[in-house]
């Protein structure tokens, strides 16, 4: 599993965007996580270390929204959005 940061900048018209809850993200890599484990190990390493690799992603946003906002609220919570494979195996 490769995982990409990516910031301000403009996305092809074709992809889609599949947002959901950071938590609702991170429960479902989990499980996926333990449905093949050996192979994530290789590709990812640990779930831990994924998961963290959101939080300090998480932890960067909600710091720049605070800064940039004078803390307001938000409205929903934060979310995330998986980028597609480019294959058509319906995966991100």
């Amino acid at each position: 599993m490769k995982l990409y940061e990516y910031w301000l900048g403009l996305y092809p018209l074709d992809w889609e965007f599949c947002f959901m809850p950071v938590q609702t993200y991170k429960n479902f890599i989990t499980e996926q996580y333990h449905k093949n484990p050996t192979f994530y190990n290789i590709s990812a390493g640990s779930i831990e270390k994924v998961l963290a690799h959101i939080d300090v992603i998480l932890s960067a946003a909600m710091e720049d929204w605070n800064n940039t906002t004078n803390h307001a609220a938000l409205r929903c919570p934060p979310m995330i959005f998986p980028l597609p494979k480019g294959q058509d195996s319906n995966t991100a």
